[in-house]
Formats: C-alpha cells, structure tokens, sequence
C-alpha cells in the first residue's frame, strides 16, 4: 500500500523500510526522490502533497526579499520631497506680484473714481486717488513676493507644498478679507475694501498655486512591489 501525502512513508512504501524493496505500485530498481543538494528528502519535505515543491523554499524566501526590497524602494521615493526649478518659480512669482500690483492700482482708481468709495478704508478717507492707489499696489507686491517665499520653503520642507501652501493663502485671503469689516468706517466703503482684498488674494494664491505646481517635478515612482 502506497504511503498517504502526509503519512510518514510519503513516497516509499512500509515494505521497503522494513524490508528494503520496493512496494506495490513501484518499480523495482526506480530512484527514490532527493532533494536540491541530492541527499533524500527530510521528514517535513516528505509532508508536502506535490513532490515539485521540494526545494523552492530557497526560491520563495528569494522573491519574498526581492518583494520587500521593492516594497522598501517605493516608501523611500514617496517619502522623497519633489524637485524644485526655483528660477522658474521666482520667475512666475514676480510676475505674479506685478499682476496683483495693477490689479489693487486700478482697483482703486476705478472705486474712487467712478463709485466714490473711499478705498482703502485704512487711509481714513483722505489723500489722493493716485497716492492711495500707488501704496496699495506696492502692499499687494508685496505680499505676492511673500507668499512666493513661502511656497519655496514649502516645497523644501512639506510633502505635498501645493496643498499646504493653498490652505495657508486661503486662511490668509479670509483673514485679510475680514479685516476691513473691523474698521470704523462707512460699510460700503469696508465692503469695497474687502472686495478688493478678496480678488488681489484669490489672484495671488491661485496663480502662485498654479506656478508652483508647474515648477516641481516628482521623482520617478519604482514598480508597485506586488
């Protein structure tokens, strides 16, 4: 009687241990199975249902470390921060700065112009159009340079910069808008204020947004380890 998958004689017949020949069901003279390095199969090696998986145990413990090595390799390439062109990024900073400079200027030539409000309500209504216009342009550079600043040491220190750097020019945007709804002064002229805070901020956090996202670039993701 042959040996069962799991009995002791896997292979081999009782008759043969006992008596050194071959059992029913085998040849007479056939080799017996032997491992990789030709000595016969171990007791636990002997358990196994399918003979062709005797020696693969140095094969899976291979593709196991090759799959964590694998695994190791894409944990560190997401950990790694992106690569930054700060010529790029400092060049779209400037130019956005300038952009948000003409847009306070001629936001408020055209609210004390042609609507009458007295904008910036910080000024306390009083000066010119011009020099009120002028200063509030050179804040709004101003603050364009700042936030460009900001995303370059973002992009350094953060892992995903865009995104920090968006919820940081919104909370900002909300601050500023706000702000002047605090002043003591006549409320259109707050709410004209606000208004101009909130486009100049919207313009200088989306377009920088854009920017620094356009002047990063990730590094190559290795292959998914399974």
């Amino acid at each position: 009687m042959a040996g069962t998958p799991f009995g002791r004689f896997y292979g081999d017949s009782p008759d043969r241990d006992r008596h050194g020949t071959e059992g029913a069901g085998h040849r007479a003279g056939r080799p017996r199975h032997h491992g990789t390095d030709g000595a016969p199969p171990r007791a636990w090696q002997r358990s196994f249902r399918c003979q062709s998986g005797i020696g693969r145990s140095a094969w899976y413990a291979d593709s196991a470390m090759a799959r964590y090595r694998r695994f190791i390799a894409l944990h560190e390439a997401f950990s790694l921060p992106p690569d930054v062109n700060e010529r790029r990024l400092w060049l779209s900073g400037a130019g956005v700065s300038a952009a948000a400079a003409g847009t306070a200027f001629a936001g408020v030539l055209v609210l004390r112009g042609l609507f009458g409000f007295d904008v910036p309500v910080f000024g306390g209504g009083q000066g010119r159009a011009v020099p009120a216009a002028a200063t509030y342009a050179l804040c709004a550079a101003a603050a364009g340079l700042q936030a460009t600043a900001l995303l370059n040491v973002l992009a350094s220190v953060a892992v995903r910069p865009v995104r920090a750097f968006g919820w940081i020019g919104a909370l900002a945007v909300l601050l500023l808008t706000l702000l002047p709804l605090t002043v003591r002064a006549p409320l259109e002229d707050a709410l004209a204020t606000a208004a101009l805070n909130l486009l100049t901020g919207c313009l200088i956090t989306g377009s920088l947004a854009a920017a620094g996202a356009w002047s990063t670039s990730w590094p190559p993701r290795p292959p998914v380890p399974y």
